[in-house]
């Protein structure tokens, strides 16, 4: 079955980034001050709402042969192993903190993937590390 890549991207954003904005006020704790925990969230909920209808209007426009997809069902089992990595890494992230959860789902996703180039494992773990140290010291927001 082939699917307009364009158009799923572009639903999915915008969808995505709708519903974060329900459930930012739930979810989110108001905080005190001028800039409080749900900023950042909102900020990238907001986002995702524009860049959906912003690839949709783009392809609704575009004159020039559509970029489509197919469809494997065979490949569903690589999505769902992805999805089940996702779920344990956010299980793991209460328990033993984010800095040692995300380096375990970042090599053992590329490890799954069979990443062969070592740099890409360097990169992984310096992102960590980089997201561990802004989230802690720069924005002053604590991680599990």
């Amino acid at each position: 079955m082939k699917i307009n890549s364009s158009k799923v991207i572009g639903v999915f954003y915008a969808a995505l980034g709708v519903i974060l904005l329900v459930l930012i006020p739930m979810g989110v704790a108001e905080g005190s001050g001028e800039f409080g925990p749900r900023l950042f969230p909102t900020v990238v909920s907001i986002l995702l709402v524009i860049s959906g209808v912003a690839i949709l209007v783009k392809d609704f426009f575009r004159k020039e042969s559509r970029s489509y997809f197919e469809f494997v069902p065979s490949e569903l089992k690589r999505v769902i192993v992805l999805f089940i990595m996702m779920a344990v890494f956010i299980f793991l992230m209460d328990k033993i903190g984010f800095l040692i959860a995300a380096l375990l789902f970042g090599i053992g996703t590329q490890v799954y993937y069979h990443v062969k180039k070592w740099q890409y494992y360097v990169i992984m773990i310096a992102l960590c590390f980089l997201i561990d140290f802004v989230f802690r010291n720069l924005i002053n927001i604590p991680l599990p």
